[in-house]
């Protein structure tokens, strides 16, 4: 049976035909059965029914974050770029699913916000958009870090925060490809009462370094310069009634010393209260890259002016929440 095939050197460009013109011959009919064949061989046979396989789509999905290879990095105050690569793109309920790959880098600034206006403070979420008849994706930036506004089809590739100035912090941007877990580090303060010091500001004037009472330390040793960090800490806490007021808010700050945000503060938490017993907690959470593989210190400190509190535990000191919750610093680290 004579026929030829292309493929999967390359792949074939059949003439279309047309009804009542033209003639079918053999070697139309083997050139199609050859493709057909080469195509079968080239993907290999599974050995069982089609109805106990998946379809190959569903296995490329299913790795979606492993296999998408598109990145963020920093360009400048008002910009972030992504960098070339492939992106398994899928609308919400996954019923649509596009494999897109960008062969250039492309400039994302706030031109490309979903819905609203540029925020200071803010942390935004940048996504890869497959909506248009093309073989690309677009971009959007959004607040929301499930879905933007206004497209169908689209994966995460990163996020960055926004600070007070309304500039992109370098030490903020991050990439959703590749971030594998390479290290995870958690230190615990387990004592019941933290005597205060001098209060953290109950306004926006950030906290100077060693301003209250060291509570954790954290050494973590990156294994790469520009892997992310993931620092998560939590502090569960009561005091007695009367205590605090406007001028004597209870607070915790977390200081990095080494790293990109060296002898600064990272984040800070305050919480006021008039009068009555108070309990409650300070969580937060935050990502930047390591810049170095030499130890950095974390330290999470609490601040009041001079008032008692009862970490993790009953006004009257006891208990530790019956073992349910303590106050904690962690750190992971993900390769990049």
């Amino acid at each position: 049976m004579s026929g030829t095939s292309n493929y999967p050197e390359a792949i074939d460009n059949y003439t279309p035909l047309t009804d009542g013109v033209d003639v079918i011959q053999a070697d139309d009919e083997n050139n199609s059965y050859v493709a057909h064949n080469r195509v079968q061989t080239f993907l290999g046979a599974s050995g069982a029914p089609q109805s106990h396989n998946t379809d190959v789509l569903a296995q490329l999905f299913s790795a979606k974050d492993i296999l998408g290879t598109m990145r963020i990095s920093y360009v400048d105050a008002g910009k972030v770029r992504a960098s070339v690569g492939t992106l398994l793109c899928e609308n919400v309920t996954g019923a649509i699913r596009k494999l897109r790959r960008n062969t250039a880098g492309v400039d994302i600034t706030f031109a490309n916000l979903d819905t609203g206006t540029e925020q200071p403070n803010t942390r935004y979420y940048v996504y890869a958009v497959a909506d248009e008849n093309a073989t690309t994706v677009t971009f959007k930036i959004s607040t929301s870090p499930t879905a933007p506004t206004g497209v169908t089809t689209f994966k995460l590739i990163g996020w960055f925060f926004n600070d007070g100035s309304s500039n992109i912090d370098p030490a903020f941007v991050a990439s959703a490809a590749g971030l594998r877990l390479v290290q995870f580090i958690r230190a615990e303060f387990t004592n019941c009462i933290a005597s205060g010091g001098v209060a953290l500001p109950y306004d926006n004037t950030n906290p100077t370094p060693a301003m209250g009472a060291q509570l954790v330390t954290l050494n973590v040793q990156p294994r790469a310069a520009n892997n992310k960090l993931e620092f998560e800490f939590y502090f569960p806490f009561s005091g007695p009634g009367g205590a605090w007021s406007e001028g004597n808010p209870c607070g915790i700050l977390v200081e990095d010393i080494g790293g990109s945000q060296n002898v600064k503060h990272v984040a800070h938490g305050r919480t006021i209260w008039y009068g009555s017993t108070a309990t409650g907690h300070v969580y937060g959470k935050f990502v930047y890259s390591a810049t170095t593989v030499s130890p950095i210190i974390f330290i999470l400190r609490f601040a009041t002016s001079g008032v008692i509190c009862y970490a993790n535990g009953q006004s009257n000191g006891q208990g530790l929440f019956n073992g349910k919750s303590v106050c904690f610093l962690q750190a992971k680290e993900y390769e990049s």
